[in-house]
């Protein structure tokens, strides 16, 4: 849970050109979208990047308690099948490791910023 806290809170990628610079935050995707008029999509990935993430993270999260403490309500296996199911959409693990190398990207001659692309 705390580096999807850190996910969503840090800038993902940074651009520096000319001595200018800007950061990127996940949801500024969101609001870029719904600036240019594009709601639905701006729902779209909304879902993707922040509701089903935190989904899995909360749905896994529980499902591990629950187990850990020996309790095994009816409804676990439904929440992990669920769970499961978003994974293709989650991309948690892409999110986390987004998350663990922030991505800076500065003026330098092409072929070198190709690379760290």
């Amino acid at each position: 849970m705390l580096l999807f806290t850190l996910a969503q809170s840090y800038p993902l990628m940074g651009i520096e050109l000319q001595g200018l610079s800007h950061s990127a935050l996940i949801e500024s995707g969101v609001a870029g979208l719904i600036d240019h008029d594009l709601s639905p999509l701006a729902f779209l990935v909304f879902l993707v990047s922040f509701a089903a993430p935190l989904f899995r993270v909360a749905a896994s999260t529980y499902v591990l308690a629950s187990i850990g403490t020996g309790r095994r309500p009816r409804h676990l296996a439904i929440i992990f099948r669920l769970s499961e199911r978003l994974r293709p959409w989650a991309m948690l693990d892409v999110l986390l490791l987004g998350a663990a190398r922030r991505t800076d990207l500065k003026s330098k001659p092409r072929p070198a910023a190709c690379g760290e692309l």
